[in-house]
């Protein structure tokens, strides 16, 4: 996940932070005199500098890239090396040894940019060579205890953030899953909409014209009116087990006198399309297999099959079709 560093203004941080290594640059320009090459003394400052500032304030995105940070490693590696051939151990000062602490925010930044492994080598490093240099005193005296911890607080935060970004890219995942089934379900509805109301238009001028007659209907006119309440019910009841196929397997059904019920009771709702025809398919032969009684099809919700067909005929015991579809 690219991210922004952090949710602070970018320019605020970085001016922070700039300046917090800035400072270390100063303390090591007014210990030059402490050195006996200078010229030497100011290079390793500006190596620094570049080095720190790039890492700062050059890449908006939460990492760096992994050349700069073998870059930065390389660096902490140099300077000390560079300047301890012109520094005397024996007159160590907060501004001789800027240096620690500037290499200590280097790879503190390297640390929270997503490189902690390179940050704690050139820490290592750092370190041998302030000791091997210095003698074992030197490891308290020329800061690099403050150095270490700032390294380590940079990591710390690094971790925190890669998990911020771990819970927010899984909450972003949630959040697409809620969106795309509740996109889902309001397609599904606007759907399930439009085919009753395509429904009743169809059936309009049929119950116009039973009201204008007052109900008094011929005996092909109630058998219409019949099949058009039973359709009317399909819609309302079957939702997903209704396709152009069940609904004219099914009036014919009723054509032969079938008794056909069609229960959508949520079973379908989590299949994908296909599966959901194939269930359909098998419906439809079992609906046309009928030719007397009543057919029953459901769709039950929380059960281990999908749907379940069941026809039977007055008294017989057992059910012509019995299916448990999943």
């Amino acid at each position: 996940m690219e991210s922004i560093l952090i949710r602070a203004p970018r320019w605020v941080v970085s001016l922070v932070a700039s300046g917090f290594a800035i400072f270390h640059a100063i303390l090591g320009l007014t210990s030059l005199g402490a050195n006996q090459d200078p010229t030497l003394a100011i290079a390793c400052l500006s190596i620094y500098l570049v080095a720190v500032l790039v890492s700062i304030d050059f890449f908006t995105c939460y990492y760096i890239p992994k050349w700069l940070a073998i870059a930065n490693l390389v660096v902490s590696m140099a300077i000390p090396a560079l300047l301890h051939q012109q520094l005397d151990p024996n007159l160590l000062s907060d501004s001789s040894t800027w240096y620690v602490m500037g290499i200590g925010t280097l790879m503190g930044v390297t640390a929270l940019r997503k490189h902690r492994s390179i940050a704690w080598l050139g820490m290592a490093y750092l370190a041998v060579q302030v000791v091997a240099w210095g003698g074992l005193g030197s490891f308290f005296s020329s800061g690099l205890i403050g150095a270490f911890m700032l390294v380590f607080v940079a990591h710390a935060l690094s971790v925190g953030l890669d998990r911020v970004a771990l819970d927010i890219d899984k909450f972003n995942a949630e959040t697409l899953v809620s969106e795309i089934a509740l996109a889902s379900t309001s397609a599904a509805r606007l759907e399930r909409q439009q085919l009753i109301d395509a429904a009743l238009r169809g059936a309009l001028p049929k119950l116009e014209k039973i009201r204008d007659l007052g109900g008094n209907l011929s005996a092909n006119e109630v058998s219409e009116a019949r099949l058009l309440e039973a359709a009317l019910r399909d819609e309302i009841r079957g939702r997903q087990l209704l396709n152009d196929s069940v609904r004219f397997e099914v009036n014919l059904a009723r054509l032969r006198g079938v008794e056909v019920i069609l229960l959508d009771e949520g079973g379908l709702a989590d299949l994908d399309a296909e599966h959901v025809r194939e269930l359909l398919s098998q419906v439809v032969k079992s609906v046309r297999s009928v030719t007397e009684g009543k057919v029953t099809v459901r769709a039950p919700k929380g059960e281990d099959w999908h749907v379940t067909i069941a026809a039977m005929r007055p008294g017989v015991t057992l059910p012509d079709v019995w299916l448990r579809l999943k």
